[in-house]
């Protein structure tokens, strides 16, 4: 990705979501501008090869933290 501003984002959606990729690949970590229905969202799953900060701007998210 070419330094500079852009508003042209990949959006995908899935499972209630719609996702902005704002910093595709490659880079050591991914950036997300996500809107997640209400009643919906991702599934449960493990994430052992990478940490995710989640910062949640309006509305309520559940976790799931360990197992």
């Amino acid at each position: 990705m070419k330094p500079g501003v852009t508003t042209e984002f990949e959006t995908t959606e899935f499972a209630g979501i719609t996702a902005k990729i704002i910093n595709p690949f490659p880079s050591p970590f991914t950036v997300l501008d996500m809107t997640i229905k209400p009643g919906f969202g991702a599934p449960a799953d493990i994430s052992s090869t990478e940490d995710k900060l989640f910062m949640v701007i309006e509305g309520q998210l559940k976790y799931l933290i360990g197992r």
